[in-house]
């Protein structure tokens, strides 16, 4: 019987290097290591409810817009199996003013920073968060061997763009709007009679309102205390890779502490 050689080869700017089985494995394990901590499965998108955190727990130096609205807090790629932390992004610089004065202007109003400014907001979002999205993602884990025959050997195979991080950061901020704006929290709330006039209701109620409206189980809640009294301070929702609401993991459903039956002012 034969004896398998394995061979790699490492360049450099003096040339090439052969380099040991054992230093392959190691680059190969740590290389695929860091792939999977930067990987993800799902989506949260953490809703912040300024009509109570801007009003009642903490004020909002830095929002010019004074309505209460559901402001976005994050639009986090997340792992099932660490449902309690982030994937480790790239960590690459936001540039805002190369995006378009229009986006500006709209995350201003619906991605505000509240409590620091924007820009600065922004950029620690997309630096821990958002420099992980992959836009063209595959909604589905299916291995390639086990795709329709049409897709492993047919014209449907494309390559998939390359983009830059000035494009791919602007890509993703539009993207977090857009879901946001088909969600609509408010109008969930509404049309089961929810509405933010300041007298509290169950937990259940609202948790129940807006699961119903995005056709899942449950969505997680969170609430502040002040003055004796309990607000609502936001609301997260898991969506699959296809941005579509979904149930939350098990292991994510801890983050909620507005339990059920306490009275939370919206």
């Amino acid at each position: 019987m034969g004896t398998i050689k394995f061979v790699c080869y490492q360049m450099t700017g003096k040339g090439t290097f052969i380099l040991s089985l054992a230093t392959c494995l190691l680059l190969m394990a740590g290389a695929s290591a860091q792939t999977a901590r930067s990987d993800y499965d799902f989506y949260v998108l953490s809703l912040t409810w300024t009509g109570s955190v801007c009003r009642h727990t903490e004020s909002c130096p830095h929002r010019k817009d004074t309505s209460h609205r559901f402001n976005i807090h994050g639009f986090w790629p997340s792992q099932t199996s660490f449902p309690r932390r982030s994937p480790q992004c790239r960590s690459t610089p936001l540039d805002l003013e190369k995006f378009p004065a229009e986006l500006r202007d709209e995350l201003d109003v619906h991605w505000n920073g509240l409590f620091n400014a924007t820009d600065r907001f922004l950029s620690h979002e997309w630096s821990k968060h958002g420099s992980c999205w992959k836009p063209y993602k595959p909604q589905h884990r299916t291995p390639i061997n086990q795709a329709p025959r049409d897709i492993r050997h047919g014209p449907m195979v494309r390559p998939i763009p390359r983009v830059n991080d000035e494009t791919l950061s602007r890509q993703y901020f539009e993207k977090a709007l857009e879901i946001t704006k088909s969600l609509n929290v408010s109008k969930m709330l509404e049309s089961q009679n929810i509405t933010p006039s300041g007298k509290p209701y169950e937990a259940s109620l609202l948790r129940q309102a807006i699961a119903k409206g995005m056709k899942v189980r449950h969505v997680i809640l969170i609430c502040n205390s002040a003055e004796s009294k309990s607000f609502l301070k936001e609301v997260r929702i898991c969506l699959g890779l296809n941005y579509h609401p979904i149930d939350c993991p098990e292991g994510f459903m801890a983050q909620d502490r507005c339990g059920e039956k306490r009275s939370i002012i919206y």
